[in-house]
């Protein structure tokens, strides 16, 4: 297991290694919003399988904190200049499309949750990671994206790793299940 979480690392490391536009204050951003992100997904792990909750319990739970933190970062970030760019009335004219968007949101994070609480957080992170690769992998072979040597070797190494990594899961995922529940003790 350490070994494909390692190997999609690595991949994925060699990919933006690859990447010819790197900054020094991008970079720093990245590994600060990683770092939050692990800490966010330990502690949603904590919430689903510590607490014995479902996943819309989990998602009704974080919500109104996400919904406050977004709202906060747009109406400093954003607002100001989608009010004066007369944008702020868009989803007004598209209710529909923003509404969709919406749902498929709200699908994402419940889907998101069940895989936290049915796998691990790690899983989830290892899928964010496998689903960029595959992203950039479709573009090259599909729309003839341009991607460097070294980019295409990083993003082959993380989704072959993924490969290794949900067959080990899945063995343990299969171990468990038919093993007999074990009696509480007092």
């Amino acid at each position: 297991m350490i070994g494909s979480v390692l190997g999609i690392a690595a991949g994925t490391a060699l990919a933006a290694y690859g990447e010819v536009h790197n900054s020094l204050l991008g970079v720093a951003i990245m590994l600060f919003s990683e770092a939050a992100e692990a800490v966010r997904l330990v502690m949603t792990q904590l919430l689903l399988q510590g607490l014995r909750m479902g996943p819309f319990e989990g998602v009704m739970w974080m919500a109104p904190a996400c919904w406050l933190w977004l709202m906060l970062g747009a109406a400093v970030g954003e607002w100001p200049r989608m009010i004066a760019a007369g944008h702020h009335v868009i989803p007004l004219r598209h209710p529909l499309l923003f509404g969709l968007a919406a749902c498929l949101g709200f699908a994402v994070n419940v889907l998101a949750y069940a895989t936290i609480k049915l796998a691990s957080s790690l899983t989830l992170k290892v899928l964010g990671c496998v689903k960029n690769a595959v992203v950039i992998l479709a573009a090259m072979l599909l729309f003839a994206e341009e991607v460097t040597p070294l980019q295409a070797v990083g993003y082959i190494v993380s989704t072959a790793a993924f490969g290794v990594y949900t067959h080990i899961k899945m063995t343990q995922i299969a171990g468990e299940a038919t093993q007999p529940d074990k009696p509480n003790k007092p």
